[in-house]
């Protein structure tokens, strides 16, 4: 009897398991991820800002300027070093948005080689993204596991006899 409950049990948890990994594969995007920060770019310099993005991920956001004379050249590079946007000179505040068409490191440059006065970054950016899938597939696949298992002793259970639930 208590073999037949682990049983059941076991397939349950397979099942569920298996269900887990194939909705993670197939969810839409899961994460949400609102950052903020203030940075300083001194003049004669230029600040980068690195992001590792996988592939379909969306990344949007906005900046402002202030300083000097709030003038800074910005643009977005995807991993293979292709520009993105090239915003030219921003003064003020600039949105963007893109959905990354790689996996890599997707860099932002906010440039004022250009410029005696330093100036001050205020970016706000989020990204939404999807589970992993190599993690839901790994999830799926310890499911199936589980599940022959207890399928397995269902059928040594069931071979051995109501009264004789023994796997040895």
């Amino acid at each position: 009897m208590e073999l037949d409950r682990l049983t059941n049990a076991l397939i349950t948890l397979g099942v569920i398991l298996i269900g887990a990994g194939l909705f993670l594969c197939l969810a839409p995007p899961i994460m949400n991820n609102t950052q903020t920060e203030s940075k300083s770019v001194p003049q004669l310099q230029t600040l980068i800002s690195t992001f590792m993005l996988d592939k379909g991920d969306r990344f949007e956001g906005y900046f402002t300027v202030s300083g000097g004379d709030n003038g800074i050249k910005f643009n977005i590079e995807d991993p293979n070093a292709s520009t993105i946007l090239d915003a030219g000179t921003v003064t003020g505040r600039r949105d963007f948005a893109f959905t990354a068409e790689f996996t890599g490191t997707y860099t932002l440059t906010f440039d004022n080689s250009d410029s005696l006065t330093g100036k001050t970054i205020f970016l706000s950016y989020s990204g939404t993204t999807r589970f992993p899938s190599s993690v839901a597939v790994v999830i799926a696949l310890f499911g199936l596991a589980i599940l022959t298992f207890g399928m397995s002793l269902a059928v040594v259970t069931r071979r051995n006899g109501p009264n004789r639930s023994r796997l040895f």
